[in-house]
């Protein structure tokens, strides 16, 4: 079973829980966490994977960011999902089921 966590440094800690076929990444997250740990609307966040820091912003429509661009959002089933507008996250991050991210706001 995957563990959602505050750690405790105020990230989030967030498992994939599927990968669509546009490449967007559901988590199994929901938004009031992804609040609690500190992360504004319209604002950037950073999002780990595998060692590597990727830049997000937290928005509402893949509009609120440019093509090719990570965007961390609240899909229709209420979950936190990551995409990249005219692109895939699953690629851009290289995650996959089950894996392990770690959102932090900037």
């Amino acid at each position: 079973m995957l563990k959602i966590s505050l750690r405790a440094d105020g990230a989030l800690a967030a498992h994939v829980l599927r990968c669509d076929h546009f490449g967007n990444l559901i988590l199994d997250a929901s938004p009031d966490l992804l609040d609690a740990a500190g992360a504004q609307p319209g604002r950037a966040v950073t999002v780990q994977h595998a060692g590597r820091a990727h830049s997000a912003r937290y928005g509402a429509t893949f509009a609120d960011v440019a093509a090719g661009e990570l965007l961390i959002y609240e899909d229709a089933e209420r979950m936190i999902a990551l995409a990249v507008n005219r692109g895939s996250a699953a690629e851009l991050l290289g995650a996959g089921r089950d894996d392990e991210l770690i959102v932090r706001p900037r």
